[in-house]
């Protein structure tokens, strides 16, 4: 007995599911550690700003 074609679709667009599922994972995981570096940076950069304007000028 053959199945209807529409179980056939589904069938098929279930397993691509599971691997785009795996793929926002590592794509979440990827931009965490990218926003955490980014951020550490964008510290570093404000913080040498601050120290900039905070150093006496001369008279």
């Amino acid at each position: 007995r053959k199945s209807p074609r529409g179980l056939k679709t589904r069938r098929k667009t279930r397993k691509p599911l599971t691997k785009e599922k795996n793929n926002r994972t590592e794509f979440r995981s990827c931009c965490s550690d990218w926003s955490a570096m980014a951020q550490s940076r964008l510290t570093a950069t404000s913080a040498s700003q601050v120290q900039a304007i905070l150093l006496p000028q001369p008279s």
